[in-house]
């Protein structure tokens, strides 16, 4: 599958996204600015 650089990962999009993408055998690599929410990933 594809290599997928997703923006904004803990935003609205990136929480419906994420899972779907990962689901998929997409290797995804994940940019936020709040590492606090990062175990949320």
């Amino acid at each position: 599958m594809s290599r997928i650089f997703f923006i904004g990962a803990t935003g609205g999009v990136g929480h419906r996204l994420l899972p779907q993408l990962i689901a998929q055998g997409h290797e995804v690599t994940a940019l936020h600015r709040k590492p606090e929410q990062a175990d949320s990933l």
